[in-house]
Formats: C-alpha cells, sequence, structure tokens
C-alpha cells in the first residue's frame, strides 16, 4: 500500500504556529532597530537595547505561560528554529552594499530573541546543535537552565581556559544538581569537574574524550562519581595507571565509549593485583583477579592488534562485555577462538582474518546463536557457504554488514564435457549441503554491503532476507536489474523501509519501478541521482506524480544548509566572487 502524507495533528500545528510566531518577533524586533526608525525620533541605540531586552522578557512570559509542562522540549525546538529560520533570511539578504553597523545590529537583535529559549524547567539541552550565533548567548546565561538533566557541550565551546565566558559556565554548572548526561568533549577541565560534584549522585553518563587538561591530578574527583554507568575518557592525558585507578573504583561502569586503553588498564591491574597480594610468587595467571562490569570492548588505536593473553585478561576481568570491536591481525598474535570466552556477546565488529584459514566457522558456532549484529571488515574468501554458515549459527540478528571483504564463488559449473564424474559429485554433495544448512534470515532487519559481490551470490544474500528494513549497497557492489528479476519471485523485501544503492552504472527505471511495485512499505529510496542509466526527465515526472498525489517517499537526499557560516564568511564569499584573483605577470 502506498504511503501518503498524513494531515498534521493539532499538537503539531500548534508547535509550528510557535515557530512563526518566533520568526515573525525576530524580524519585528530587527524592524525596531532598523535606522529608519532612529529618523523618525523612536531611539538611540542604548534606549533600543533596552526596549528590545523588555519585550524580550515580555515574549518569554506570554510564549511559556501557555505552554504545558510535558511540552517543553518540543517548544523550545521549534521557537529555536525559528530563531535560525529568521536570521537565516536576513542573511541572505546581505550585499556588500549593506551597511554593515545597522545589518549588525539588526542580527544582535534577532540573536537577541533567542533569550525566550532560557527556562530553568527544560530538561535536556545540545549546544553543538545551534549555531554559532546563538550558541554565546547561551552560554553566557548558561545559569539560567538549571533544571537540566542532559547537557551536552561536545566541542563547541572552543579554548576558553581563562576566558571570563569560563567562570560563567563554571559557575551555571554547578547550580545544576540533577544532571544525568554531561558532554564536554576537547575542553573539559578540572574546574568543570570540580563545579559537576553537585551533581555526583544524579549523574549517569560524563563525555571528556579528547580533554587535553583532565589529568592524573583529576582523578581524586573523578572517582567521586560513584554513579557513572558511562564514561569517555579516550585521548585524554590520564596515565595508564590513572586509567586503571578510575574504572576499579567507579564500580558501576557499565561503558567506556572509544576505550581502547582497556587491555593496557587491565594489565596494570593485573600486574599490581599480583605484586601486591602474592609478593612475586605466582604468574599473573594465576590471580584472582576482580570483576567489572564494563560491558564494550575497543580494540587499541595505537597498536591495534591484541594477543591472545590480553584478551583472556579481558574475558575474565570483563565477563558481561556485550559490544566489541575488534582488530585480527592472524592466528599466531591472536587466535580467533578466543572470542569464545565472551558468553554475552552481542555486537560485534570485526576487522580482517580469512573465513576459512583463520576458522570462522568455529568461532561462530560458539558466539553466533548471542549476535544481533555482525560488523565485518576486510575478511576474505566469504562464499556462499560461508553464508549459509552465517545464516544457520546467527539466527537473532538483526544487522549485518560487509565492508571491504573479499566475497566470491566457488566453480560449481557442471556443464563442462571433460569434468570428471568424481569432481561432478563432489560438487553435488557440496551443493546439496550448503542447501542443508541453509536458513532465511528471519530476524534480520539491515543489510549493508559496500564491497564487490558476484551476481549468484548478491542473489542468494538478498533472497535470504525476506523481512529487512534497511538495504544499504555500496558503490563497489554493482547489482543489475537482472539479480533484482532473480530476487523478487523470492522475496518482494514487504517489510522494506529504506533502500541505498550508491552511484550505480547498471540499474534502470525498470528496477525503481518493481521497487514501488512490490515494496509496501518504503518510505526512502536512495541515490537514484547516481544511478547514471535512470532517464532524468523520468525521475523528475515520478517526483511531480508522488507531489501530486501526497506520496510519502524520499528520493533525494537533503541538501545541506547555510546555518553554520558567519556573517565574517558571508563577507567574505561576497568579496571573493565580485573580485576574483589577481594575476600578476611576470
Amino acid at each position: 500500500m502506498v504511503k501518503k502524507h498524513k494531515v498534521m495533528k493539532l499538537q503539531g500545528l500548534s508547535l509550528l504556529s510557535v515557530q512563526h510566531l518566533v520568526s515573525d518577533m525576530c524580524f519585528f524586533v530587527a524592524k525596531v532597530v532598523a535606522p529608519q526608525n532612529s529618523k523618525q525620533g523612536l531611539a538611540s541605540s542604548d534606549e533600543k537595547q533596552v526596549i528590545v531586552e523588555q519585550f524580550v522578557r515580555e515574549l518569554k512570559e506570554y510564549i511559556w505561560s501557555h505552554v504545558a509542562w510535558y511540552l517543553y522540549e518540543d517548544v523550545f525546538d521549534h521557537a529555536l528554529e525559528g530563531v535560525i529560520v529568521a536570521v537565516e533570511i536576513m542573511k541572505a539578504e546581505w550585499k556588500l552594499n549593506t551597511a554593515m553597523p545597522e545589518f549588525t545590529l539588526q542580527i544582535w537583535a534577532m540573536v537577541k530573541v533567542a533569550e525566550v529559549l532560557h527556562l530553568k524547567q527544560l530538561k535536556s539541552l545540545d549546544v553543538e546543535k545551534m549555531p554559532k550565533m546563538i550558541r554565546s548567548s547561551v552560554l553566557r546565561n548558561i545559569k539560567d537552565f538549571r533544571g537540566l538533566e542532559k547537557l551536552a557541550f561536545g566541542s563547541s565551546t572552543g579554548d576558553m581556559k581563562g576566558a571570563s565566558i569560563y567562570l560563567t559556565i563554571c559557575e551555571g554548572i554547578g547550580k545544576m544538581k540533577n544532571l544525568v548526561h554531561f558532554s564536554h568533549k576537547y575542553n573539559c577541565t578540572v574546574d568543570i569537574l570540580n563545579a559537576l560534584l553537585n551533581a555526583k549522585n544524579t549523574l549517569k553518563v560524563l563525555d571528556m574524550e579528547q580533554s587535553v587538561l583532565i589529568k592524573d591530578d583529576c582523578i581524586p574527583k573523578l572517582i567521586q562519581f560513584e554513579n557513572l554507568h558511562e564514561l569517555g575518557i579516550a585521548k585524554t592525558k590520564l596515565t595508564t595507571e590513572g586509567q586503571a585507578t578510575v574504572i576499579m573504583n567507579l564500580k558501576n561502569l557499565h561503558h567506556l565509549p572509544r576505550g581502547d586503553f582497556i587491555c593496557d588498564a587491565l594489565e596494570w591491574v593485573a600486574w599490581d593485583e599480583m605484586y601486591e597480594d602474592n609478593q612475586y610468587r605466582n604468574r599473573i595467571e594465576t590471580v584472582t583477579k576482580p570483576k567489572l562490569k564494563l560491558q564494550n570492548f575497543w580494540a587499541s588505536e595505537v597498536y591495534f592488534f591484541h594477543t591472545t593473553d590480553q584478551m583472556k585478561l579481558v574475558s575474565e576481568m570483563c565477563p558481561d562485555i556485550e559490544d566489541m570491536l575488534f582488530m585480527y591481525q592472524d592466528r599466531y598474535t591472536c587466535e580467533l577462538a578466543v572470542l569464545a570466552n565472551f558468553h554475552k556477546l552481542k555486537k560485534l565488529e570485526l576487522w580482517g582474518g580469512d573465513f576459512y584459514i583463520d576458522n570462522f566457522v568455529s568461532t561462530l558456532e560458539n558466539i553466533g546463536p548471542g549476535l544481533v549484529k555482525l560488523d565485518l571488515h576486510h575478511v576474505d574468501n566469504i562464499d556462499f557457504r560461508a553464508i549459509s554458515v552465517i545464516s544457520f549459527c546467527c539466527q537473532k540478528l538483526k544487522y549485518l554488514r560487509f565492508g571491504g571483504c573479499v566475497l566470491n564463488e566457488r566453480n560449481t559449473d557442471n556443464s563442462s564435457e571433460n569434468e570428471e564424474e568424481f569432481v561432478y559429485q563432489q560438487q553435488r554433495r557440496v551443493e546439496n549441503e550448503i542447501q542443508a544448512h541453509l536458513v532465511p534470515f528471519l530476524d534480520l532487519e539491515e543489510l549493508s554491503i559496500s564491497n564487490q559481490c558476484p551476481d549468484n551470490l548478491l542473489v542468494n544474500i538478498l533472497c535470504l532476507c525476506i523481512n529487512i528494513k534497511k538495504l544499504i549497497l555500496g558503490m563497489h557492489c554493482q547489482i543489475t536489474d537482472q539479480c533484482f528479476d532473480r530476487i523478487f519471485p523470492h522475496n518482494k523485501f514487504q517489510y522494506l523501509e529504506k533502500i541505498e544503492i550508491r552511484k550505480n552504472d547498471l540499474l534502470t527505471m525498470k528496477t525503481l519501478s518493481n521497487i514501488l511495485l512490490y515494496c509496501d512499505n518504503i518510505k526512502t529510496i536512495l541515490d537514484i541521482e547516481e544511478w547514471s542509466k535512470v532517464d532524468r526527465d523520468d525521475l523528475e515526472e515520478l517526483r511531480e506524480h508522488m507531489r501530486d498525489n501526497n506520496i510519502d517517499i524520499v528520493l533525494e537526499e537533503k541538501q545541506e544548509d547555510s546555518r553554520g557560516v558567519s556573517l565574517y564568511q558571508i563577507c567574505q564569499s561576497a568579496l571573493k566572487e565580485r573580485y576574483g584573483r589577481v594575476v600578476w605577470d611576470q
């Protein structure tokens, strides 16, 4: 059944009206401070500033007095969008002959309206998603958001150590006693950690990745956040000993995002236990090691490949590992079978290896029944038998990806007159064995193939994925109309919602028509613009048909906007357009 655009609900229309109201108010205040009003004897610049501030206070009171508490987040998002849209329209009107002082004053007035968003009852704030013009206003008034439960600076604050705004931010964070999630990448400091201590009983997620000012002297403060479930300290200046101290003291820690230091930290703990408790007498393997609650493993980004002993240590000290990124080199460095020690493994991203030489079959027999995600990169020698092993051993898979792998098909052509009877019978046995172990991916929801894949193998894989909701085929996986013709009789992709086929030179409107015909739940088809054999006129006719019939299917990606462009960049671009590069004669 073709999906139609639904009529917007009354709540959605009301939120959209808030967005339009805020945009109109932005243009109103811009008009108030416009130079022509000064000529009419309205006010000086200082008086205009007072008028705008008073107007914003009254507008803020008016808006929030009409909003139910459970809609605070939605109204905030739409009001912010209203300010952004208005500012972008004003920026688009800038010309080289525009008077910059007056134009800047108007922009300031419009951005001032964003102070309507300063609400102490707000629960979530993501500063990084805001344009820079509005972001600075929010940072200066961060103390107004004292009721926040989630605050994400991301990497948006820049290097502010020693700046006046730095003290303001520390003071504002110190007043947020209900924080559950805090993110401040690159620029987190010991002062910010000190301010966060007021929320140490409620804080569950703390992200300080890439913050070079986080060193071992921060450890006494870090270990006070005893209720943390997730801690991002990758690429900070903590030493291995410091990292070990942190993860051993935070008993409730479950996740270390991009924690590539985990093996080194655990080895430090194990050696420390051996020397202190066993007085140098026992080997590290015989020491009783503490158990941690960590649920994710991230391979080292320094030396990449871990040894068998390291992985055994991780499995002993972190028996709850569910999510793993593992880099495999060869069986001499680390046996692939060591993954069987992780009995709770659900998500595996594996780089490297050969499916048969490195005995992937045995490994999947051990860990496959529990896997819901399998992401294979640069794994060689994957054929139809390998796919049958994956389908048989990993019946709970919801996500399957092949990236940079070598997918091939074995030659089973038995039509040659010179083929010996023994070889023929052997090939028949192989085919029968594969068919016997063939199991559809009943739970699989997403399939991604970004490498070359033989047509027969690709058809067989897609015929097994009868319930997928998302299909992604990269530019190297050149599927054809003939492949889809062989697939559709066996698999209509009845639950497929999104399909992405990148830069294809073989597909035509025939496949596109079949997708629209058979896939009842399809919502998105990308990237048709890059299908070289699809006629542009036919595609435009299809789009027009969908618009006329209110069909809710996306056929093209959203274009990037210019919200991150500053006034300086606008001026610079305009000047480059008008005045070309001067070439001096030699």
